[in-house]
């Protein structure tokens, strides 16, 4: 792996901001081996061309998806929607959107609200689910049960 970064590396001579770019956007399709029971993480950008039986989109809140959590970027809203539609895309079978109200991010708390990229979904398409959290209550406040 430390390996394939340096060719990587090489690549890219007096180029950092492109080199971190294509290291930060991920490049998929390199990288990606089909036929492996894994779990594969990647961004929106590299998912680009590729097919999973199942997909899972997961922080998609307002200021993630479309990302604006930094001043000094400001996002394309359109372009962000087609990144979320390519990401969509990709799943053959089954398609999992999650969102947390609250998050924990750079060690900074943001309290979310759900993109409103998931309101232009077809309802009809759409099978919500919240959890159902259970708060256990603690007999001896001192002592917490490991189980």
């Amino acid at each position: 792996m430390f390996n394939m970064l340096l060719d990587i590396a090489g690549q890219y001579k007096d180029k950092e901001e492109e080199f971190s770019e294509h290291i930060l956007l991920g490049a998929g399709i390199d990288t990606w081996k089909q036929k492996t029971e894994a779990v594969s993480l990647m961004t929106l950008h590299s998912s680009k061309g590729l097919e999973f039986n199942c997909v899972f989109i997961t922080g998609c809140e307002e200021n993630l998806i479309p990302y604006s959590l930094f001043e000094k970027k400001p996002a394309d809203p359109e372009e962000e929607r087609r990144l979320l539609y390519v990401g969509m895309t990709r799943a053959k079978n089954y398609l999992f959107l999650t969102s947390a109200r609250r998050r924990f991010l750079m060690g900074r708390e943001y309290m979310q609200n759900r993109s409103h990229f998931l309101d232009d979904i077809e309802k009809e398409l759409i099978e919500t689910e919240v959890p159902q959290i259970k708060i256990k209550e603690n007999k001896d406040k001192d002592q917490l049960e490991l189980f």
